[in-house]
């Protein structure tokens, strides 16, 4: 009888040991995937301002009012969704688009904010990352 109740308790802790690993594990998994993603939405969302938003803006204006316009979003920025990135993907981002879609991202939820700065060219900007995933 002591005997069995000792081969429980051992039998609790090697269960919750066990247990405990993997759900570490499984949390080091997740953590560790979400800077990778937001890696790639960032890459996308530059892309997406150098590939396609400015060389839209920048065909109809001269260089100065590319400029002046630029210079009205450098505090609140310009947002793109993942759909719309998608939708204007002109570099063949597939891959990446598939992770973020794997991952289960949210298409309207997830943005990047595109903030130019000067001298408001072409490669003048920094972006910042909201992904929304479950």
């Amino acid at each position: 009888m002591e005997k069995e109740k000792k081969e429980i308790k051992i039998n609790k802790k090697f269960v919750f040991i066990i247990v405990s690993v993997v759900v570490i594990i499984g949390l080091l998994i997740i953590v560790s995937k979400k800077p990778r993603l937001e890696s790639n939405f960032k890459s996308l969302g530059s892309d997406f301002y150098t590939e396609y938003y400015y060389k839209t803006i920048s065909k109809s204006k001269t260089e100065k009012e590319v400029k002046n316009f630029l210079s009205d979003f450098k505090e609140i920025g310009i947002v793109a969704s993942l759909r719309s990135i998608d939708t204007y993907n002109q570099k063949g981002h597939e891959k990446e688009i598939k992770k973020l879609k794997n991952a289960k991202c949210d298409f309207d939820k997830s943005t990047v904010t595109i903030y130019p700065k000067k001298p408001y060219g072409k490669k003048d900007f920094t972006v910042k990352v909201k992904l929304s995933c479950k």
